[in-house]
């Protein structure tokens, strides 16, 4: 196995193991450190990309934004050794590598395991990230509820730019890819539309076939009762396409956000994971 810094060149082979927003910022040349593994794969003869790790670096820290292996090279030392030439490379004397993520899977619960028995510690996440049940939005006051707005599959495409650059200039923290990302579930996603403008929306993003990822509220004026009927009306739709089983993550947005979700979601889990290792 070897290592090789990630760049536009060969950020192809490397895709498919970063954040989206490692990927944006490599593109634009952002002052991110981005490794890429390759594997000798000696059947083919070929060099093959195997993981990635990309560090943001602070005064005395590296914050890992991704970090991945191919299930493929697992188990056989190629995401300790990442870790090693990381440290080889970027580590000095007390710096500090942390990692942040979203337990909502078994491949997350691995991750955890790998980081422990590497020697990473467990702290108190940065952001109080948590998770509900699709079933448990019918113990909520949201169910049933006549709501407001309509689904986004059903709002003209034309006004997604529009109503996107008005949210934007009010300071709305939108989803990575904007209000017409991939990974929007237009199904879910709900907004009100007025005078050809969403003048509020909430979206949700798929992470996997039963996690869904709140990842952005707005409402023009911060109106906490719009934000209200666009969560009722959501939830109806929620609980028609996905199991019972299936999980919503919440995402801190912003402090009005945060506090009408602590109110409707009163029994949800903390799921943030954070870990630290000192070099």
């Amino acid at each position: 196995m070897k290592i090789t810094t990630i760049d536009r060149e060969n950020l192809k082979f490397f895709c498919d193991f970063l954040a989206d927003e490692d990927i944006k910022f490599i593109k634009e040349d952002y002052e991110i450190l981005p490794i890429g593994l390759v594997a000798d794969d000696l059947k083919e003869g070929t060099n093959l990309a195997a993981g990635a790790i990309c560090l943001r670096p602070d005064e005395y820290e590296l914050k890992i934004s991704s970090f991945y292996v191919s299930p493929e090279y697992r188990g056989k030392g190629a995401g300790r050794f990442l870790l090693d030439e990381t440290k080889r490379i970027f580590g000095k004397e007390n710096t500090e590598l942390s990692i942040e993520f979203l337990v909502y899977g078994k491949e997350e619960e691995n991750l955890a395991n790998f980081l422990e028995h590497y020697g990473f510690s467990f702290e108190d996440p940065l952001y109080d990230t948590r998770e509900i049940l699709v079933s448990d939005l019918e113990k909520t006051q949201l169910v049933s509820k006549k709501g407001m707005g309509e689904a986004f599959s059903k709002i003209p495409e034309k006004l997604f730019n529009i109503s996107q650059s008005q949210a934007e200039k009010e300071g709305a923290i939108l989803p990575l890819g904007g209000l017409k990302a991939e990974s929007i579930d237009k199904d879910v996603s709900v907004g009100i539309v007025k005078d050809d403008i969403i003048e509020s929306f909430v979206v949700f993003e798929r992470l996997s076939d039963r996690a869904l990822l709140l990842s952005s509220f707005y409402s023009k004026g911060n109106n906490p009762v719009t934000l209200l009927h666009m969560f009722e009306a959501s939830t109806d739709l929620i609980l028609e396409k996905y199991s019972a089983y299936a999980k919503i993550v919440l995402q801190p947005v912003n402090e009005a956000g945060r506090k009408l979700a602590a109110s409707i979601y009163e029994d949800a889990g903390q799921m943030s994971c954070r870990y630290i290792y000192v070099i």
